[in-house]
């Protein structure tokens, strides 16, 4: 059995995920993350683009776990619940005797399990649990906005599946024997409600094996997975940060099909509004540090920095690269007949 690296500080461990996939990165790489996309998780992993700072969101789901494991083994009395710190040093997952960053071990030290025959592949399970039974399962605590409850009525949304299922997979892979894998989502209160997954469902477990292979090639390769069609503002902040500026007067010809679809979607914003974004984005893309966009040898569209002034808020600054079309787009286009 795999023992799992300890971590003494919250910096060390963070330092430590960005060598792999965690499983709150896996849906993200599958495409199934509404808040980031594939191409900002590859950007963040390749060291182009930093991590989105934490914000209110993030804190209280951090800061919530521990109520919903208490509330959790309050409506269970049967089940033990088990952080993974102690189960680390229970002896059933191997004994580790000092931090991976060389720092003392307690309380708020972190965990991770590495896939021994993929390193790339890691998780930090939320708790364990030990039935009467002694059957050791895997428990996965959500605390979404009681706002967002009819969310779950038809089931836990898919990243958050997915995201247990990989945590469930590596511990196996790790030798930890789990046969129980249960997704408990606390509202507040007395509100929480769990469901049990199908930990044995092979055909889903290998598809997301194979998806985070896949992506953490990408990753040592440094070749960027495609922009996302849901039109993410996560693809556009990526892009603006492996691309801060444009290197003045390059130019480069972009497929026709794209520009086509680009301007036309465009032209109805109002009624496509993520379409149009989601191919702003390839538009970047495709340009990346180019300042000029052609379409059949003509200029379309310009890709370059601009400077806002917010003198009516706080008389500060910020600038930004903009895609601009062309003045003459319906010309070049053959469109203002």
């Amino acid at each position: 059995m795999n023992a799992p690296e300890i971590y003494s500080t919250k910096e060390a461990w963070l330092a430590a995920r960005a060598t792999g996939l965690g499983s709150s990165d896996v849906a993200a790489a599958l495409g199934e993350n509404k808040y980031k996309s594939p191409h900002k998780l590859w950007s963040e992993k390749t060291g182009l683009s930093k991590p989105d700072a934490e914000n209110a969101k993030m804190y209280a789901g951090t800061v919530g776990e521990e109520s919903a494991a208490k509330m959790f083994a309050y409506l269970n009395p049967d089940i033990e619940v088990i952080t993974p710190l102690d189960f680390a040093f229970s002896g059933a997952a191997g004994q580790p005797i000092v931090a991976m960053d060389g720092g003392g071990v307690d309380e708020d030290s972190k965990v991770i399990w590495r896939d021994p025959a993929k390193p790339h592949a890691m998780a930090t399970p939320d708790r364990l649990t030990m039935a009467t039974a002694r059957v050791l399962g895997l428990l996965e605590l959500k605390c979404p906005n009681w706002r967002n409850r009819h969310q779950w009525d038809d089931g836990p949304p898919t990243q958050y599946v997915i995201q247990a299922l990989h945590q469930f997979t590596v511990l196996r892979a790790c030798g930890v024997k789990l046969e129980e894998l249960r997704l408990a989502a606390w509202f507040g209160s007395d509100d929480l409600v769990v469901f049990s997954l199908p930990c044995d469902d092979t055909v889903l477990t290998e598809s997301i094996a194979s998806g985070v292979d896949a992506f953490w090639k990408r990753v040592e390769s440094k070749r960027a997975p495609p922009i996302s069609l849901s039109g993410s503002d996560s693809d556009h902040d990526s892009l603006a940060a492996v691309y801060p500026k444009e290197d003045p007067g390059t130019m480069i010809e972009l497929p026709a099909d794209l520009v086509e679809r680009w301007v036309k979607a465009k032209s109805v914003e109002t009624l496509a509004e993520s379409n149009a974004k989601a191919l702003a984005a390839d538009i970047k893309a495709h340009m990346g540090a180019h300042e000029v966009g052609l379409y059949k040898g003509s200029k379309i569209c310009t890709w370059k920095e601009k400077t806002v002034n917010y003198q009516a808020k706080d008389a500060s600054t910020a600038t930004y690269r903009t895609l601009t079309r062309a003045r003459n787009w319906l010309t070049i286009m053959g469109l203002d007949a």
